[in-house]
């Protein structure tokens, strides 16, 4: 089995790095910038080339992680067309490939990722989508090499977990840098949150988020937040986020 890494940012870093220990050989990593494509390839021993028109045949599978608003562009200038084409995009629909590659389809990883950190890919859910029976069955059979869950899902579903996704991870982050930036200007160290973090997360194993919904705004105490919205003035986005987001949970516990 043999793979070109069409992108090397935080996912494709993760991910040759993950078909590499698997013994998987990544034959050519593409990247518009030659330091990102250059530090991948010699980390998993690939070629790697700045002109997606360089990408060359003779790969089982072409995996494209780029940024969404790229892929159509790139798709278009690569030259390869045997092999199957899959992105590992949440939100674009695998009919970007159509009429442009024969075999095509989707990998979703679902997870955060980031080049300086490494994860267990056999813990990542993995969704899957063909254009065609046997194009499903070998995306299924390279992603089985990567995790121990691999799922079927179409675009649709998989727009829908890619909105989750954002809201559970990248909109909760954001409230973690919020409370980082407030708790820094008064000298406290963000990592007295780490605590809470892991209990949040570690009770949605046994509960369902509704009923895991704690805090001011979940019991209607409007002294509490009254205190906290005074005390945001001097963040005006905050204080304005902090009254949508609590006037939010007390509307969902009505």
């Amino acid at each position: 089995m043999t793979v070109t890494l069409i992108g090397a940012g935080n996912l494709a870093t993760q991910l040759g790095l993950a078909l590499h220990e698997r013994g998987i050989r990544v034959m050519q990593v593409y990247s518009r910038t030659e330091e990102s494509a250059k530090t991948l390839a010699e980390r998993i021993g690939a070629e790697y080339t700045t002109d997606a028109t360089d990408i060359k045949d003779g790969a089982d599978f072409y995996i494209y992680s780029l940024k969404d608003d790229a892929l159509e562009d790139v798709i278009n200038k690569t030259a390869a067309h045997d092999g199957v084409h899959l992105h590992t995009a949440g939100s674009v629909s695998m009919n970007i490939f159509r009429g442009k590659k024969k075999s095509y389809g989707v990998m979703y990883p679902m997870q955060t990722f980031s080049k300086s950190k490494k994860v267990d890919f056999r813990k990542i859910p993995v969704f899957v989508e063909g254009c065609d029976k046997e194009t499903a069955r070998q995306i299924s059979g390279l992603a089985e090499t990567l995790s121990d869950n691999v799922q079927p899902c179409d675009s649709a579903q998989r727009m829908t977990l890619h909105l989750g996704a954002v809201f559970c991870c990248n909109y909760s982050n954001y409230m973690c840098r919020i409370a980082e930036k407030l708790m820094t200007d008064k000298g406290l160290d963000f990592k007295l949150m780490l605590p809470l973090l892991e209990e949040t997360v570690e009770k949605l194993h046994h509960l369902t988020a509704k009923d895991a919904q704690t805090g001011p705004a979940a019991r209607n105490d409007h002294s509490v937040m009254d205190k906290h919205i005074k005390a945001l003035e001097a963040y005006p986005a905050y204080h304005k986020l902090y009254k949508e987001i609590a006037e939010g949970i007390m509307n969902e516990e009505k």
